[in-house]
């Protein structure tokens, strides 16, 4: 554009802007700041498709992209008249060869099996959407893979295409009833889990007495207003934004865009009641996970945590395991690998240093317990999640 004016490019949500939209638009605008582009935001763009060729002859951009989180796609790549554009979202591989940013859903599943199999859990379950997203469906999909993988009872719960609100609602409580004590439940996704959580209470059953539940997606006015409230798998969305600007940016240097180079790994799971065990939460139970919190990065020991109640080490452990869902040095651990995961979001700081930060006695133990925990090293987890 001439007369000296920025570069713009369009960013336009299909539905009103949420909390997952404003942080994945925030990093879209990081990448943009970086390279000098003005972002027109445009809200609700689903309800007047329409408004795209305007748009397109109001502001003149040199490329697009389409944010169609939670819903089908229904901005063809024809729309935008040959310009560059990249979507992102569940539903955002929808236009074959199209460049795309979507949650890594076998990666999730993963994560999520993992934070649920540490309670011991006498069998899984996992619940989708309503309406059978595609997204929901590879979810499930993976997570019963996993459980069957592990010589584990594993149940989905039946989508029935088109049924109402309160029949879906009727039917799940009355599936989650027939649930074997014990189980470990996972929601495709935060809104899925406030759900199951009502219909547990239609069907008298108690989480996490009776069954353990996981969320996808951590948003906090749905997890923190739950009774219990929720855990749940983090995402880094404001991550997916800036790698859908830096695909665009690719496209608009002439450079390929590969179909799948957008799948975006989660965090890590941010827990809650909702996972915990079924024991009752006694004040030395609650003493102990408090240090832990406090001094789990400082090199605090299990046993030394344990020496700080008065009473049998052994009692404590038992009644810790059964009020948290695993043992004390488990808690360290978990505490200890959520701070290395938020170190690792700093670039500057070498990943052989991070030990010292976090209460391990060497790298090799970090190591060990890193990859045992995720799957991967160190390294290629910041690539995934940074790079």
């Amino acid at each position: 554009m001439g007369g000296g004016m920025p570069e713009r490019v369009l960013y336009l949500n299909l539905k009103t802007p949420s909390v997952i939209r404003h942080s994945q638009l925030a990093g879209f605008r990081r990448y943009a700041s970086a390279r000098g582009w003005e972002v027109v935001a445009v809200p609700d763009v689903q309800s007047r498709p329409e408004r795209v060729p305007h748009l397109l002859a109001q502001y003149a951009p040199i490329g697009c992209a389409v944010d169609c989180t939670g819903i089908s796609t229904r901005l063809p790549p024809s729309v935008f008249r040959g310009l560059p554009v990249v979507y992102l979202g569940s539903e955002s591989g929808s236009y074959r060869g199209v460049p795309h940013v979507e949650s890594d859903n076998p990666a999730i599943a993963q994560v999520a099996f993992r934070a649920l199999a540490a309670g011991r859990p006498t069998a899984f379950a996992a619940v989708g959407h309503r309406n059978g997203s595609a997204w929901s469906r590879s979810r499930t999909r993976a997570f019963g893979a996993l459980a069957r993988k592990n010589g584990a009872a594993f149940r989905s719960f039946p989508v029935v295409r088109g049924e109402s609100a309160g029949n879906w609602t009727r039917r799940l409580a009355a599936w989650l009833a027939a649930l074997p004590r014990g189980s470990a439940v996972f929601a495709v996704s935060d809104h899925v889990a406030a759900a199951v959580v009502g219909a547990a209470r239609i069907a008298r059953r108690t989480i996490p007495r009776d069954f353990t539940l996981l969320g996808v997606d951590d948003i906090p006015k749905i997890c923190e207003r739950c009774r219990p409230p929720l855990s749940s798998v983090r995402f880094d969305h404001e991550r997916s934004g800036f790698r859908a600007a830096r695909m665009l940016d690719a496209l608009l240097r002439g450079r390929s865009a590969p179909d799948a180079a957008g799948n975006v790994p989660p965090l890590l799971v941010v827990r809650r009641a909702s996972t915990r065990g079924t024991g009752r939460m006694e004040s030395a139970v609650l003493f102990v996970l408090d240090a832990i919190r406090r001094e789990a990065c400082d090199g605090l020991s299990a046993a030394r945590a344990a020496s700080r109640v008065p009473g049998s080490r052994r009692l404590l452990e038992m009644r810790f395991r059964d009020a948290i869902g695993h043992s004390i040095l488990d808690e360290i651990h978990e505490v200890r690998l959520e701070k290395v995961q938020s170190l690792l979001a700093r670039p500057d700081l070498p990943v052989k240093a991070i030990s010292d930060f976090c209460g391990f006695k060497s790298y090799e133990t970090l190591h060990r317990a890193f990859r045992a925990r995720t799957g991967m090293s160190m390294a290629r987890w910041r690539r995934n999640h940074f790079g």
